[in-house]
């Protein structure tokens, strides 16, 4: 097996007794099942000493209330170690801050940016990333369940892509980019296509890329979003006695980034020009998101969580940066202190990830990344439905096809609006659909949906190709309910029309195939946030109003529709 270090891990040296921010203070450490079996055939003293630091039990962590480690003596050292020797203390212990992943075929490793000794040898190797061979054995086990080569391949070639747009200066619109990759190369991998998957080269993605006017940006991140992170997990009163001093920056953070919550333009400006105005930290932001997918990009190897890896990364760095914006020192030495605080306590807690991610993803108003499907996954959703017909036969024959036929109304040309980006599906195909853009408070939607939004306007059914009508045409006389318990329902469609549909107001029987496909389809739309908050949208309306509505789908009934066909 061969292994890879960056260039300067062997330039690390502990900084022991003099270290600021010591490693035995703040954080629970874990144990090896060897350190356990060890600290167990420890006998008198020593093992009672050993009992109390796992929290008076034989565990598999020291340290249990993240406060300060038992052994760490009055000069800044470890005593277990003074005693016992390197060899004895905790296998994280005797690493730390070394970071080693082993994939299989090779093992990397790199320095942690927890450790401030780590972070001020990464502030002198700003754009110094590469990876050189170790002459030595692998230090851990195999990360993974992975064994597929070519997929490694891939992954590698992409984090080096994405990397080198990095370094060369993150901007906002590269950071949307990014973020925007993330989903689309998510999605691909989830539709089962990877001839599809391994087309999405990132420095293709990006020259073709354009920018959605209606996302907030990615980078500055939005204040609202800093301000929802800094009311997370995060900023825990006990941080005040395991880590005062960076709780006394998260603070000052929120107290600051709240003044320009609701003023989303004046941040924006603030922070681009407190950006422009320090070269230092805005060529370490972009050294240490690129740092970041060097670290933790890989980890979709196993994951294939392509959005989370991507947008938590984002979450970090904007992050970094606004406390930086909030100290105003913008010395190397601070910006090291900033990293480490920050980092130790963001990176190791499992529920301060989850709850950052679902701020930056599901807050109603903003996404950080492609909140609605890409094209392949309309095009996946047109191939769901493309054969399905609401009942046996033609219903536009009951009523002479009342719904596509595009004459006016008051005055207004008949017309459906699309859902977002799905006219990117039609892109290059002769659809005979006529989009037209217009101000989206001139319909009731979702604030998320943004300032304008795509309308359709269709020339009747005698010009109609089936193959490219929009979804709500596909799906319609069906309409997504989502129910008290956040369960998706289908009902019959209560919108407010200039016609009338004999399949809903005659509740005429309709094709399980249809009904399914109608399911299965709104299924997978609902799992993006603008849809989602459009379905949520009309749900609570007509919850609050108590319209009453007829199920005619739910997972129950498809399990009973499964089960027909099966039989």
């Amino acid at each position: 097996m061969k292994c890879y270090e960056i260039s300067w891990f062997r330039e690390f040296e502990c900084l022991g007794g003099g270290c600021g921010e010591t490693c035995c203070r703040g954080w629970v450490i874990p144990l090896t099942q060897e350190d356990c079996d060890r600290f167990r055939k420890e006998k008198g003293l020593s093992g009672i000493a050993l009992f109390l630091a796992t929290g008076c039990r034989t565990n598999d962590r020291f340290n249990t209330r993240s406060g300060k480690c038992r052994f760490l003596g009055r000069d800044g050292l470890c005593r277990l170690q003074r005693s016992k020797g390197h060899d004895f203390i905790p296998w994280t212990c005797r690493c730390y801050p070394r970071f080693y992943r082993n994939y299989g075929p090779f093992e990397e490793a790199c320095l942690d940016l927890s450790c401030i000794g780590a972070v001020r040898l990464f502030m002198k190797h700003l754009h110094d990333k590469e990876l050189v061979v170790a002459d030595r054995r692998e230090v851990t086990k195999v990360c993974t369940t992975n064994d597929d080569s070519e997929y490694l391949e891939f992954l590698i070639d992409q984090r080096s892509q994405l990397m080198k747009a990095v370094d060369n200066g993150l901007s906002g619109e590269l950071a949307n980019c990014i973020a925007s990759y993330s989903a689309a190369l998510q999605d691909a991998f989830a539709g089962g296509d990877v001839n599809i998957a391994y087309s999405l080269s990132f420095e293709q993605y990006s020259q073709t890329f354009v920018h959605d006017d209606n996302a907030p940006g990615m980078f500055p991140p939005p204040a609202y979003m800093l301000n929802d992170f800094l009311h997370t997990s995060l900023v825990h009163p006990r941080l005040a006695v395991t880590s005062p001093a960076l709780y006394k920056m998260l603070v000052s953070a929120r107290s600051v980034i709240g003044s320009y919550t609701g003023n989303e333009e004046e941040w924006q400006e603030d922070a681009t020009a407190f950006l422009e105005d320090n070269p230092l930290l805005k060529e370490t932001i972009s050294a240490y998101y690129s740092y970041y997918l060097f670290q933790y990009f890989l980890r979709t190897y196993e994951t294939y969580s392509f959005r989370r890896q991507v947008v938590l990364g984002l979450c970090h760095t904007g992050m970094i940066f606004l406390l930086a914006f909030c100290g105003k020192d913008i010395s190397s030495d601070s910006l090291s202190y900033i990293i480490a605080r920050y980092n130790r306590r963001a990176y190791f807690n499992d529920v301060i990830q989850d709850e950052m991610y679902d701020k930056a993803v599901l807050r109603k108003g903003g996404s950080y990344t492609s909140s609605v499907p890409p094209a392949s996954v309309y095009r996946r959703i047109y191939e769901i439905t493309g054969n399905e017909s609401a009942i046996e036969g033609d219903c536009g024959k009951i009523c002479g096809s009342v719904c596509c036929r595009c004459e006016t109304y008051d005055g207004d040309e008949a017309y459906i609006y699309m859902l977002p980006h799905e006219e990117e599906a039609f892109r290059g195909c002769d659809t005979s659909l006529y989009y037209t853009k217009t101000d989206a408070k001139e319909h009731d939607l979702p604030a998320s949906w943004g300032k304008t939004v795509t309308i359709a306007t269709c020339p009747g059914p005698s010009e109609c190709d089936r193959r490219y009508r929009p979804i709500q045409c596909r799906t319609y006389p069906l309409l997504p309910h989502i129910n008290a318990r956040g369960e998706l329902e289908l009902i019959y469609s209560d919108a407010r029309t200039p016609y009338t549909c004999p399949l809903i107001y005659e509740k005429r029987k309709l094709t399980d195939g249809f009904v399914a496909a109608t399911y299965e389809a709104w299924s997978i739309l609902v799992g993006y946030d603008r849809i989602r908050d459009l379905v949520l949208y009309d749900s609570q309306k007509r919850n609050r109003s108590r319209r009453k509505y007829e199920v005619v789908c739910d997972a129950n009934t498809m399990i009973l529709i499964d089960k027909v066909h099966k039989t």
